[in-house]
């Protein structure tokens, strides 16, 4: 037994002296070398953002998806470029969004922000340029506007689906209707399709309250919450599958199981991809003949990787950006001028017009455009982290291992560029400037890291918007500007069920 006094006595009672006023030194010296001395320091922005990430933390997490509306505050009033973290710069000038997000642009996605997805080997989440090139390759020709035009009878089967289960509704019921619900319902199930053989079938659950919708939210709003607390992450992936098979994530657990088992057969059974009626991706991932670099390995995990993103990105984007411009033309009045267009395109309602007729209309495709800079796609900001050799961005020499970002949000509501951005406005994409205007619809990204469903996304809008609109007249039930006031989780989230409302079919 050690003597009163001995050395490991000493070491403790020293320790306990010294330890804690040592420990705030350190941090009092980190936040004024953070301040005053870190290579942003001359930057402008609040001080507690300078001195510490819980700022972000704050906005992201406790305020719930609040950044990108406080990194507009932020603009206002500190300028074009603004230090919003320790080692964070955002900026405002939408030639900046190009010179971050270009195709030869030489940063890096920051793993911080994608490891919240745990899917590291998705394409999606790669940091390594190459790799992640390798797999678009591999997967591109897949989401080619050719490819998506031969498989436009899938989306219009779909939301012909939709139509028929609003026309049962309309039959048999005097309530409102879930008209985000329908909406979400209908992209997912077009969205298992397409890239997996596997629809959801959420357009037949009643309500249009599919458990998968459910579980997708519910893993949404998890997302910031992983992203600032990565231990917590990791609790909630090691827990036992069976203690969350309960509540809201019941349906993504389930849909979850079935990727997996799926990936796992064809690995087991490549021939059973023959079996598919038609192409999806895994016959992509896993040809050995695919074009492209292969520059990172195709594993099981990599293929549910892919998996799991390829259904956030396909269903919630679509879905928002409908929502949003249903929303918005039925406000604004203008249902009845995007009618009279489909009416002279369709004049006979047995007869619809083909994917390509419907991208010639004008003011359809100015309604999609409006729609996706009013629905802005992925609000998150998508930091990319600065070489070592820095980078200069909107003028201003950015040291390297910075970090920095620029948010979809503040390009689409830039009132040079879109003014009146706060309004729904169609012509703007038809008049002389029309064209020009598409450099700063970002809703996809820009440069080689831009959404690989493009094509499949202004498909679904397009066949979309015509379907709904040509047949029926819909009315709202009483939405607000608050119930259309959404979350950032990385895309924008509104609360279950926020936009209601009734559908007249048409006779002719």
């Amino acid at each position: 037994m050690e003597p009163q006094g001995g050395p490991r006595s000493l070491i403790i009672t020293y320790g306990a002296y010294f330890i804690p006023p040592a420990v705030v030194l350190y941090y009092v010296a980190l936040v004024i070398y953070r301040v005053f001395f870190h290579p942003l320091a001359k930057f402008p922005g609040p001080k507690k953002a300078a001195a510490t990430g819980w700022y972000r933390s704050y906005y992201d997490v406790w305020m719930q998806g609040e950044m990108p509306r406080q990194i507009a505050v932020l603009h206002k009033k500190y300028g074009r470029i603004v230090r919003f973290g320790p080692n964070h710069l955002h900026f405002s000038e939408p030639s900046a969004y190009h010179e971050i997000y270009a195709n030869n642009s030489k940063l890096l996605k920051d793993s911080w922000v994608y490891n919240s997805f745990n899917a590291s080997q998705s394409g999606f989440a790669m940091a390594d340029p190459s790799a992640a090139k390798g797999r678009r390759d591999v997967l591109s020709s897949l989401f080619s506007h050719r490819a998506i035009s031969s498989m436009q009878g899938l989306l219009a089967e779909n939301f012909d689906l939709l139509c028929t289960r609003l026309a049962e509704h309309n039959t048999t019921s005097s309530a409102p209707i879930n008209l985000s619900g329908a909406i979400r319902s209908t992209t997912v199930d077009i969205i298992t399709t397409f890239c997996f053989a596997q629809s959801m079938h959420a357009l037949d659950v009643p309500g249009f309250k599919a458990p998968i919708l459910l579980g997708m939210r519910t893993s949404l709003r998890m997302i910031q919450v992983f992203k600032h607390f990565p231990l917590i992450q990791r609790i909630v992936l090691n827990f036992p599958r069976p203690l969350l098979m309960f509540g809201e994530v019941a349906g993504f657990i389930d849909l979850s199981r079935r990727l997996e088992s799926q990936v796992a057969n064809f690995l087991k059974n490549p021939a059973d991809l023959d079996k598919t009626p038609h192409p999806i991706i895994y016959n992509r991932l896993l040809d050995p003949d695919a074009k492209g670099s292969r520059a990172a390995p195709i594993t099981q995990t990599a293929l549910e990787h892919e998996a799991h993103t390829m259904l956030f990105a396909g269903a919630d984007t679509v879905a928002l950006t409908m929502t949003v411009g249903l929303y918005q033309l039925l406000k604004s009045g203008r249902q009845g001028e995007l009618v009279e267009e489909l009416i002279k395109a369709w004049p006979e309602l047995d007869r619809a017009p083909k994917l390509e007729e419907l991208e010639k209309l004008p003011f359809l495709s100015a309604v999609i455009k409006e729609s996706l800079r009013m629905g802005s796609g992925v609000v998150s900001l998508l930091d990319r982290k600065v070489p070592k050799s820095g980078a200069v961005i909107d003028g201003e020499q950015i040291p390297g291992g910075a970090v920095v970002a620029m948010g979809t949000t503040i390009v689409h509501t830039n009132e040079d560029i879109f003014p009146n951005s706060g309004s729904f406005i169609p012509e703007r994409w038809t008049g002389p400037n029309g064209k020009e205007l598409e450099r700063y619809l970002v809703p996809f990204s820009k440069g080689a890291r831009q959404c690989l469903g493009i094509n499949l996304g202004y498909a679904e809008l397009y066949i979309g918007f015509a379907r709904l609109f040509r047949r029926f007249e819909i009315t709202l039930d009483g939405t607000t500007e608050e119930d259309m006031r959404w979350k950032d989780y990385f895309v924008p989230l509104f609360e279950e069920g926020h936009m209601k409302g009734f559908v007249k079919p048409r006779e002719a």
